[in-house]
């Protein structure tokens, strides 16, 4: 048994085949047949290749890959060839911007044009993906999953998407979605815990997701959050600015420790201005940086304890000149220190 056992696993390995845990987005034209009828075959056919090329477009850009193309409906994977943690918030992002995008594709001409209308399912789970062809598309993918999205995807009715709720898992809260409701999917024994994405929420960042959720007390870190807090201090006697780096592996409260550190400056001495970096689309070239720049130029100075807005008597807001100038004196001093 085990002799056959690796013949399979090394057959599997030649043919391109892999079990894989993928998040399927299955997204269609609502009312095609319609259109099909109402428009000449030529125009429908420039019509499909518009919706295509945006397909392709939207979809790489949230770091999917498009399965198979067919007729007015596309399936594409997210979590293959490359698995990432946020795979359902980013199939779920590229149905938001599928749905917008087609939504600015006309079918017809002139008065009488209609914008399209998409209606998409997703679901993730284990799948076995292998290497298509000129009938299968580029990937084949066979299981369950896919065809839960194509179900989702049919139940869906026009502008409408549903999600398994399993799929967002805590990354929901990126999202402003209905209540969820079970719903009977052919093909499974149970009902399926669905979510009716509506669109997005103000949320950008993970913690941001997590606190939605409620946070547990704050305990422990004493010595960390004293060395921040001691830093602080210094820094309000007027000496030379420090530069401290907090780290740690994803997900053990760094960002936890430095917002108590924030609730526990005192104002008006201290004005905070934070910048994070996006590991997801909205990722910009020195992001962080610029995100400090921008709140010194917006933000207005905090009002001290009974006196006037603006800041502390004869106290000047930064502005982003200054604070950029500030900047670069801290990358210096932490670059003679590394080396």
């Amino acid at each position: 048994m085990n002799t056959g056992s690796t013949r399979s696993h090394d057959k599997a390995v030649s043919t391109g085949v892999e079990r894989r845990h993928v998040t399927v987005l299955f997204a269609d034209l609502s009312g095609s047949s319609q259109l099909a009828e109402e428009i000449e075959a030529e125009l429908y056919l420039e019509l499909l290749d518009e919706f295509r090329h945006v397909a392709r477009t939207v979809i790489s850009r949230h770091g999917g890959s498009i399965a198979r193309a067919q007729g007015d409906g596309v399936l594409a994977l997210f979590g293959h060839p490359v698995a990432r943690e946020d795979d359902g918030r980013r199939a779920t992002e590229a149905a938001l911007e599928l749905h917008a995008r087609a939504a600015q594709l006309r079918a017809g001409s002139g008065a009488a044009a209609t914008a399209l209308q998409m209606h998409s399912g997703i679901h993730a789970g284990v799948l076995v993906v292998s290497e298509g062809d000129i009938e299968r598309g580029r990937f084949d993918v066979t299981g369950e999953v896919a065809n839960t999205a194509f179900r989702l995807c049919s139940a869906a009715a026009a502008g409408e998407i549903l999600v398994s709720e399993a799929t967002l898992g805590p990354q929901q809260d990126f999202f402003s979605a209905s209540a969820p409701f079970d719903m009977e999917v052919r093909g499974r024994t149970r009902e399926l815990r669905v979510l009716r994405i509506l669109g997005r929420s103000m949320v950008a960042r993970r913690f941001e997701a997590v606190s939605r959720r409620g946070t547990i007390p704050f305990i422990g870190r004493a010595q960390a959050l004293q060395a921040l807090h001691a830093a602080a201090r210094r820094a309000g006697l007027g000496s030379s600015p420090e530069l401290l780096l907090v780290m740690g592996e994803p997900g053990i409260g760094k960002t936890r420790l430095l917002q108590e550190f924030e609730r526990g400056l005192p104002a008006p001495e201290f004005r905070v201005f934070q910048g994070y970096c996006e590991s997801y689309l909205g990722a910009e070239p020195l992001q962080p940086f610029v995100q400090l720049i921008r709140a010194a130029s917006n933000r207005p100075a905090p009002a001290p304890a009974g006196g006037p807005a603006g800041g502390a008597p004869g106290a000047k807001p930064p502005n982003a000149a200054e604070l950029v100038a500030a900047l670069i004196e801290l990358i210096t001093i932490a670059q003679q220190r590394t080396v």
